[in-house]
């Protein structure tokens, strides 16, 4: 991963963030180091949740953000932002790995008041003493070519500050990571994002706090008034008469030295230029990038906590469990009552595909009982709806802005991967999101489990074109199958087609390997497949027409055969349980008999 990043990213300036930021998160999230902490037992009494029973965001979350932010951008280029010239794709992606590795440094701070400043902490730490090295490399080493463009543009006379200020200014943006202290809104209203950034810089983190804290209060309290409702007015009145007192006797924070207000800050952000404006772009969409990049961090078996202990799901409870290795031998396992933390254990991965959907798979959906089922149903609602506002909703731009020809951010899907174990699991989880947010609608849709197909076969499925023939050619197909002794008439010609993709094999390419999970069941539409099978068995030609890696499948083994194309064709790809369900057909003894008698009749 590390030698990807370093196309983009310095070793030098990579480790010296690492080491100075994650690393530190790493180590206060050892058990050793939480075990002082009264507010850890504090939260585990409650069932509240703990930056140190958070998923990883030290070293490794620094590394997989800015690769999977890699990923993103070229997901969504041309797709869900406008496409652009190779040299400024290439700046966004060396400018969104410095992002990344940026928007989470003030996760150093444990505490609650950490936790939820960790936005504004990063904005401003650019701009402190504490970072003059590092910028002074960033600049020195013109990283990303951020040099060379704020360079040009000053020298066009298209910048009012100093290009070195701009540079921090940009890096700033990293505060953008988080859409509670920059909603998407702000981002589509440039003047507005300007103001609130200014207001981050200028203000002290402590004051922001208390000014952001009074300002849910009466949010909340105006929802409340609105709804009648007496109890939730009384908290609501509560909260925003501590959040305001807090505001007249706490003291400025003395760790951060706080950036004199600057009419002319961020003026690059709005102005009308050309060249600058098209910084400004690129700078948001990366930011878009960024957004979806965090959301869609690794997930699944190699799902940790920033201190390194095991996250996973429960199959008795359906609550988060922690594997606790100590540094005395004891080996400690704590199932969590934290909502969010069984949600993140359960996904097994999340990602956007080609045609810039969100797909998400699951670790399992069979629970020991019902009550299990029901938590593990809510944990992982809660946690989808989380993904999606910032790997889909953040995409979301007004008209005018570039948004012409690019799919709309309310188009894209959420596609759920049936789990393997249960045919209801993920349908229920697909109820709850539509009961929460009916306005989903269409947009959230059950797809094949594609876990344990090989990663070739993977690729090469969510490469494939989905099937869009017209209902004659359907016909057609079932006809070829019933020549070749497959029983077609409870085929349904809609249903049996959902999901099913038409692949492209070059000469050469391996379809399927021996010993690789029977994931898929194949049809080839001409010849040219070659079967090669286990034993010592001979080679022979598959016959087209005719369905390729069906035992596999039917008796959940794996691949007895490698197949391998020795020339160009095209095959049809269909899913296990889409073949189970709705193509799957054996004959009895007197079909069987009779087809045997009079083949025609097939």
């Amino acid at each position: 991963m590390t030698s990807e990043l370093d196309r983009w990213l310095s070793p030098q300036i990579r480790t010296e963030l690492e080491q100075r930021y994650y690393a530190a998160v790493n180590r206060r999230a050892r058990f050793e180091e939480l075990a002082r902490d009264p507010t850890f037992f504090a939260a585990l009494r409650t069932g509240e949740s703990h930056v140190g029973l958070f998923s990883d965001h030290g070293v490794v979350h620094a590394r997989d953000v800015a690769f999977q932010l890699l990923r993103v951008l070229e997901r969504v280029h041309g797709l869900l932002i406008p496409q652009r010239p190779a040299w400024r794709q290439a700046w966004m992606q060396g400018y969104g790995t410095l992002l990344a590795y940026i928007h989470d440094i003030g996760m150093i701070d444990f505490s609650a008041f950490g936790r939820a400043m960790h936005p504004e902490f990063a904005a401003q730490s650019l701009f402190s003493a504490e970072m003059d090295d590092i910028i002074a490399i960033i600049w020195g080493e013109n990283c990303a070519n951020l040099a060379w463009r704020l360079v040009q543009l000053a020298a066009e006379g298209m910048l009012i500050q100093p290009p070195q200020t701009v540079l921090r200014e940009l890096l700033a943006l990293a505060v953008g990571h988080s859409k509670a202290k920059v909603p998407v809104e702000l981002l589509n209203d440039r003047p507005a994002l300007r103001r609130r950034l200014v207001e981050i810089l200028a203000t002290d983190l402590h004051t922001l706090y208390y000014l952001q804290r009074a300002d849910r209060a009466r949010q909340k309290l105006s929802a409340a008034q609105q709804a009648g409702d007496d109890a939730g007015i009384a908290r609501a009145a509560t909260a925003l008469a501590a959040a305001e007192n807090e505001l007249k006797t706490q003291p400025a924070d003395p760790r951060r030295a706080i950036r004199p207000p600057d009419e002319n800050a961020f003026a690059w952000l709005v102005a009308e230029h050309p060249a600058a404006r098209q910084m400004a772009d690129d700078a948001l969409d990366t930011v878009r990038a960024l957004r979806a990049a965090d959301a869609l961090r690794q997930r699944g078996l190699v799902l940790k906590t920033s201190g390194g202990y095991e996250m996973f799901i429960s199959r008795i409870s359906g609550r988060a469990v922690y594997s606790f290795q100590l540094d005395d031998g004891r080996f400690l396992l704590l199932e969590a009552l934290d909502p969010i933390s069984a949600g993140e254990a359960i996904i097994a991965a999340s990602e956007l595909d080609a045609d810039g959907n969100l797909r998400i798979a699951f670790h399992r959906g069979a629970f020991d009982s019902p009550q299990a089922t029901d938590h593990a149903v809510a944990a992982a609602a809660q946690v989808i709806t989380d993904i999606a506002q910032d790997a889909l909703a953040s995409f979301c731009r007004p008209p005018g802005d570039g948004a012409e020809g690019l799919k709309p951010a309310d188009a894209t899907q959420i596609l759920l991967e049936e789990a393997d174990d249960s045919a209801e699991f993920v349908a229920l989880i697909r109820r709850r999101l539509l009961a929460d947010d009916p306005a989903l609608g269409r947009r959230v849709r059950l797809v094949p489990s594609l876990r344990e197909a090989s990663d070739r076969e993977r690729a090469l499925y969510l490469a494939g074109a989905p099937v869009e023939w017209d209902r004659p050619a359907r016909q057609v197909l079932l006809q070829r199958l019933r020549q070749t002794g497959q029983l077609c008439d409870r085929i349904d010609l809609d249903r049996a087609f959902e999901d099913v993709r038409t692949v492209s094999l070059h000469s050469g390419e391996i379809l399927l390997d021996a010993g690789a999970p029977a994931a898929f069941v194949y049809i080839a539409l001409d010849e040219g497949l070659r079967i090669m099978p286990l034993g010592g068995y001979d080679a022979v030609p598959a016959r087209p027409w005719t369905p390729l890696g069906v035992t596999g499948v039917i008796r959940g083994a794996a691949r007895n055969a490698t197949i391998i194309a020795e020339r160009p064709l095209s095959v049809l790809m269909i899913p296990r349980g889409v073949y189970l369900r709705e193509w799957y057909s054996a004959h009895s003894p007197e079909t069987f008999l009779a087809a045997l008698e009079t083949p025609d009749a097939l």
